[in-house]
């Protein structure tokens, strides 16, 4: 009884053994394996496309990098990753090789938050970065028109607008903003005649609260007469000029 214990510990040690070591084998890379299939996926092109698999491909092409047919072993995921990085409308790249021995990229894309437009026409993404136009894809966004320099741009008026867009009254209420070369802000309204002076963006919340009482208030009472200019300027206080 002992001894067929011991046989039965053993073959089960064996089973294991061999299990392991088929496993161990078919998770070995093959030398000989060569790229079957290249797949691009470019995340959130339902929204937006600032690139496409066209634009990957020919990057690629322009490097000399034929993919499908070479060894898998000698495809260099990070250089990949690291050409494609160089294109200014991609924000992040993962490469990585598939069991059965294809080749999978996918890249996601930078979202601009606002643009602007002046002697210099770009678009500040997301993470408060300049990206450049990309006239094949026109989109909706905030536009701010002037002569404003980057450290404007990705700072204080990044701030508010994205303060403005992000809030439901203002997102619907305003057309355009312009900062003037004293840095004075400028908003054009969507309802109304009255071009808004804010003036600087120092306390530029209040400025709008204020605004927002006197549209709510004054101006839903007594209708929408004709005013050339509102201005927010002055503390306290609300001017219309005709």
């Amino acid at each position: 009884m002992k001894y067929r214990h011991l046989v039965i510990h053993f073959l089960e040690a064996l089973i294991v053994c061999l299990s392991v070591a088929i496993v161990f084998t078919f998770l070995q890379p093959d030398s000989h394996a060569v790229c079957t299939d290249l797949h691009i996926e470019i995340a959130d092109s339902a929204l937006c496309q600032y690139v496409n698999q066209t634009d990957i491909e020919d990057m690629l092409d322009e490097q000399g990098l034929e993919l499908v047919g070479i060894p898998t072993d000698s495809i260099d995921c990070y250089q990949i990753e690291q050409l494609l990085l160089t294109n200014d409308m991609i924000k992040d790249v993962n490469s990585f090789k598939s069991v059965d021995d294809a080749l999978h990229i996918r890249v996601t894309q930078r979202v601009p938050r606002y643009r602007i437009a002046g002697k210099e026409n770009y678009y500040v993404d997301t993470d408060r970065r300049i990206m450049p136009i990309n006239p094949r894809n026109a989109i909706y966004m905030p536009v701010v028109t002037g002569d404003i320099d980057s450290v404007m741009a990705t700072g204080e008026l990044y701030d508010f607008v994205d303060y403005i867009d992000s809030d439901a009254f203002w997102g619907n209420q305003i057309e355009q903003i312009v900062m003037k070369e004293d840095g004075r802000i400028f908003i054009v309204p969507r309802i109304g005649s009255g071009i808004v002076i804010l003036g600087t963006l120092n306390n530029y919340q209040e400025k709008l609260n204020r605004l927002h009482r006197f549209y709510t208030g004054v101006m839903q009472k007594n209708g929408w007469p004709t005013y050339k200019t509102i201005d927010l300027q002055y503390k306290n206080q609300v001017i219309c000029r005709k």
